[in-house]
């Protein structure tokens, strides 16, 4: 089907987590509350993601978020991805004409710092080395606390949204066929041993970091625990651990 298209299918329209959590955020339909100047950036959002899937040759990892933030996916439309990287590291076009700094978020500019550190050592530059990485979300619509513009952290709601995405994860999964997963936080990772039927003894994930541990599939599709690279992680031996283990994985698997 191609990727892009799965998102067309399965996701610009999607209104499934509004059952569960009435403030979710679609957010390739729907007006960002905290930073759209615009109602309609959606499109420019569309736009970003499109040209970043279309961009990947036979990528051989796959990252997986929980769910776009306001400033970083939630913006550019490109999971972990703000449009500061999207111009600058991507080479993409500037879909929402933003005149002057663009728009910056401190998780995604982590992860781009690790992808530079990467290419550095792969001698390439970051937009050469992200066409074999595929970046994704769990679930696809923020988790909004619209009144207070931040993230819900409800667990129940959040697994709720997890059960609607569930297909999609399975699907691109399945269309990517990426040598190993790389999880980015404890819902990301739940939510991909839930769609690959793999077991997870509920080690905490400060165990799972410092331990190098991974989990294996039928088909030898590796999937490897990491921290989620927000600034705000309090664990800092293993947040510093799971950046060490980011840049390894980066490096053996590309």
């Amino acid at each position: 089907m191609g990727l892009y298209s799965l998102y067309q299918t399965s996701v610009f329209e999607c209104n499934s987590c509004k059952n569960v959590n009435p403030n979710a955020i679609n957010v390739y339909s729907e007006r960002n509350p905290k930073c759209d100047k615009k109602a309609d950036m959606w499109v420019g959002r569309r736009a970003y993601l499109k040209d970043y899937l279309k961009s990947k040759i036979a990528p051989e990892v796959m990252i997986v978020g929980q769910s776009p933030g306001f400033l970083g996916c939630g913006f550019s439309g490109i999971p972990f991805t703000a449009e500061a990287n999207a111009i600058a590291d991507l080479s993409i076009r500037n879909y929402h004409l933003t005149e002057g700094k663009r728009q910056e978020e401190a998780s995604a500019e982590n992860v781009y710092k690790v992808l530079r550190e990467v290419a550095t050592l792969k001698k390439t530059t970051v937009a050469a080395l992200s066409k074999k990485i595929i970046m994704t979300n769990a679930f696809q619509c923020i988790p909004s606390d619209v009144t207070r513009q931040v993230l819900c952290k409800e667990k129940r709601v959040l697994s709720a949204m997890s059960k609607n995405c569930i297909n999609l994860l399975k699907h691109q999964i399945a269309e990517i066929n990426p040598r190993c997963i790389i999880t980015l936080g404890e819902d990301a990772l739940n939510s991909t041993m839930w769609a690959l039927k793999i077991e997870n003894k509920k080690k905490s994930m400060g165990i799972l970091v410092t331990s190098e541990v991974y989990f294996e599939t039928d088909s030898h599709i590796k999937v490897y625990p990491l921290l989620h690279p927000s600034p705000l992680t309090k664990n800092h031996i293993a947040s510093e651990k799971s950046r060490t283990r980011f840049i390894q994985l980066l490096n053996q698997y590309l």
